[in-house]
């Protein structure tokens, strides 16, 4: 379904959360019962603030995940993630992929509108790599 949205031409963050069903309550205290059974959402905010982080989210400065904790920095022709590539799709585009994990990565994917345009299995705790691809979207599956 977001590879449809993409193609279409229409642009936003990718966002997780959870209705709390899985939490376990204790003096005030969330704990998770299954830490992969719901979402996060992770914002690259220039500070810990309200503002800072709506300024993000409506930036497109943000990442969805099932619940395990993972860094990601995802950088397109030294653009931030969430910036709109303002070549055409057959231009060449150098990509920055920073991922750092909690436990092994299984694999890295970038993907674009022709799919998967370049993977990495079994990555350790993180990777840090540089690529080029021609694609008029991009984002990372972890």
């Amino acid at each position: 379904m977001v590879d449809a949205v993409l193609q279409r031409g229409l642009r936003f963050g990718f966002i997780a959360c959870s209705d709390g069903h899985v939490l376990l309550w204790h003096h005030g205290v969330a704990r998770k019962r299954d830490p992969f059974r719901c979402g996060l959402t992770a914002v690259q905010a220039t500070a810990c603030e309200r503002t800072a982080i709506m300024a993000a989210l409506r930036e497109r400065r943000c990442y969805a995940t099932s619940g395990a904790k993972i860094m990601l920095d995802l950088r397109v022709d030294d653009a931030p993630m969430g910036s709109v590539l303002k070549s055409s799709q057959a231009s060449k585009h150098r990509v920055h992929i920073e991922v750092r994990g909690t436990a092994a990565l299984a694999a890295v994917e970038l993907l674009g509108p022709q799919g998967v345009l370049w993977r990495e299995q079994s990555c350790g705790l993180q990777l840090d790599i540089t690529t080029s691809v021609r694609a008029s979207y991009l984002y990372v599956r972890v």
